[in-house]
């Protein structure tokens, strides 16, 4: 009678052809991704594409940088508000008020009060609704990706006239993002009285993006 080798049979001699030695001279070869360069943007840069934010009038305090190599906390730091309209902060040390009282105005706030207002008051920061204008302070608060989207209002005009819808709209979104809705819709409508926002298309994508009406 002939001889059946069932399934099972065949895969316990297949499973034993696999010996210690024949595993040994098995070569694993790994594949490593050639991990991506970060991005190193200069932060001054940022800084001054932010310092270009139509709103408010020019003001002297705008060029004043600390050329301390350390700062300490009673150094007074320039901080831009970016609020549309009056903006009011009052310190949780001890009560003293600082006041924007348009977008775009500057006012210096001791370096102290800013960690305090980093601790307990962050959205005045992190929204943002004042930028602050050194670049150290800048890295060592880890703002430099919020304020690289900021800094990209700047340039909304510009991509009015010449960017593609798809372009302008990761934009708005990327403002968006950083809680910059009411200067988008600003500078939107800037661009529409001054008529280098015509492209209805777009209009109609700001529109939908913003939950605003643009005529």
């Amino acid at each position: 009678m002939a001889k059946r080798t069932t399934t099972a049979n065949k895969e316990t001699n297949a499973a034993a052809a696999v010996t210690p030695a024949a595993i040994e001279n098995v070569v694993v070869t790994e594949v490593v991704m050639p991990a991506e360069e970060p991005v190193k943007e200069d932060i001054e840069t940022v800084l001054s594409d932010i310092k270009e934010i139509s709103g408010g009038t020019a003001s002297e305090d705008t060029e004043v940088r600390v050329t301390k190599s350390k700062l300490s906390a009673t150094d007074k730091i320039p901080c831009k508000s970016l609020f549309h309209g009056k903006l009011v902060y009052t310190s949780p040390i001890n009560g003293a008020r600082w006041i924007w009282k348009e977008c775009g105005a500057i006012e210096k706030v001791p370096l102290g009060e800013l960690e305090a207002m980093n601790n307990h008051k962050p959205k005045f920061l992190t929204d943002p609704l004042i930028v602050i204008l050194e670049p150290s302070v800048v890295e060592d608060f880890n703002f430099g990706d919020t304020y690289r989207k900021v800094a990209s209002l700047s340039k909304l005009g510009k991509m009015f006239e010449n960017g593609s819808i798809d372009q302008i709209r990761k934009a708005v979104r990327d403002l968006l993002d950083v809680g910059m809705r009411d200067s988008v819709i600003a500078e939107a409508r800037r661009c529409r009285k001054d008529d280098t926002l015509t492209n209805i298309n777009v209009i109609n994508m700001l529109n939908h993006e913003l939950k605003t009406h643009i005529t």
